[in-house]
């Protein structure tokens, strides 16, 4: 039995990482209410800025590493790469740690930066749990590390602390998950390696194969985040704050989906004809359209009951970005896609076009709309990327399936 082609093992991976992603939103949403709170508009959107600049950091300091060792692992049960790609993953690290501290005079985003360090153990732990099948774990790995920020948030708030000591509390958060994941790897991965002699050659032939998605990597989460790191500077930091409560609604939404798409990679790259069926994505565009709806119509209510009426003023932007989901979903599940079956060119072009896209609108529409227009220049960008990867899809990956 299958419901949109989706076997039963496929589906109750779906279902548990779903189930675990859905609580790890609701322990999110907890702390964006108290964060929001605790720090206030301004606050909240410096919190937003530098929080996006450590993920971007983090994309970077992968460099497309994850991609391919879990392809890797899925098909061969190889784990020896890991400890070559965390050796990389560190001496990328530390070099934008010292970009930030040459470049940068923030002491928030100084302090924050170091987060790269357990980061870095943390993405090689959720690598092996992925690649080797291990969702039920992977699963309560996230969701630990969403249950380790709430305990900061509430922290903050409670002893009536700033982003300062938000953001030291983060760190320890950081490093605590990357604990964690490292132990799950050891206690149910027989073959795992993580700390061995790393290879100079090994290293270098790992960053040629990784290069392309790396390039992908760095340039999806620079897109996704750049209208939270531009903001502030088209602006001011209270309006970023407002536009960053829209977009942690959104965010909150899109894990979800990233928790379907999560144990479906996997099986992209192991049966092509998983992907020539297009698996999964009619079930995942019904829910995304579905949701949309329930945002736009319950915008305003869902911005004061998680943000307070300090906030009210996001609703417009959270009802115009809402309607990004279902080319969220599309863009997700045939970047994916291709990157299965190791097509990275068109993903690549697509992003490219998309990001100078998103950079000239938000620049154009900011300056004329304000707030609004930030939304509708994300919004547009992310039906343009969508658009050319559908294209693209019909044109490449069609045929290639076939064959």
């Amino acid at each position: 039995m299958s419901l949109f082609g989706i076997n039963q093992i496929l589906g109750k991976n779906i279902a548990f990482s779903a189930l675990s992603r859905f609580a790890s939103q609701i322990v999110a949403i907890l702390s964006n209410f108290i964060l929001a709170r605790a720090l206030g508009v301004s606050g909240f959107g410096e919190y937003a800025f530098v929080s996006a600049i450590v993920l971007i950091g983090n994309a970077v300091t992968t460099f497309g590493t994850d991609m391919v060792l879990i392809r890797k692992i899925s098909a061969e049960k190889d784990y020896s790469g890991l400890s070559n790609s965390l050796v990389l993953q560190l001496i990328i690290s530390f070099i934008l740690i010292f970009c930030v501290f040459i470049f940068s005079s923030s002491q928030t985003l100084r302090l924050y930066i170091f987060s790269l360090i357990p980061l870095s153990f943390f993405t090689i732990s959720t690598i092996a749990l992925r690649g080797s099948h291990n969702i039920n774990l992977f699963s309560i790995l996230h969701f630990a590390f969403s249950f380790f920020q709430f305990i900061s948030a509430c922290l903050v708030y409670l002893l009536d602390e700033k982003i300062s000591q938000l953001v030291l509390l983060l760190l320890l958060a950081h490093v605590l998950s990357a604990f964690v994941g490292v132990l799950f790897c050891f206690s149910k991965i027989p073959n795992f390696i993580i700390f061995q002699k790393p290879s100079r050659e090994k290293i270098i032939d790992l960053m040629q194969i990784s290069f392309p998605l790396a390039i992908i990597g760095s340039l999806r989460l620079i897109y996704e985040r750049l209208s939270l790191t531009v903001f502030p500077f088209l602006t001011n930091l209270f309006y970023a704050g407002l536009f960053s409560a829209s977009m942690r609604v959104l965010d909150a939404i899109k894990l979800g989906y990233i928790s379907a798409l999560t144990p479906i990679y996997p099986e992209m790259s192991r049966d092509k004809n998983f992907l020539s069926l297009q698996t999964g994505l009619r079930l995942l565009l019904l829910s995304s359209i579905f949701l949309s709806l329930t945002i736009f119509l319950l915008a305003r209510y869902l911005i004061v009951f998680l943000f307070g009426t300090e906030f009210e003023s996001a609703t417009i932007s959270l009802q115009i970005m809402a309607w990004i989901l279902p080319f969220y979903v599309v863009v997700s599940y045939y970047s994916l896609g291709f990157l299965a079956i190791e097509l990275e060119k068109p993903v690549l072009l697509s992003l490219s076009a998309s990001l100078f896209g998103l950079m000239t609108m938000l620049i154009v529409l900011t300056q004329a709309y304000g707030l609004v227009g930030g939304a509708v220049a994300v919004l547009s960008a992310e039906m343009l990327q969508a658009s050319l990867l559908f294209i693209q899809w019909r044109k490449y990956a069609v045929s290639k399936l076939s064959k």
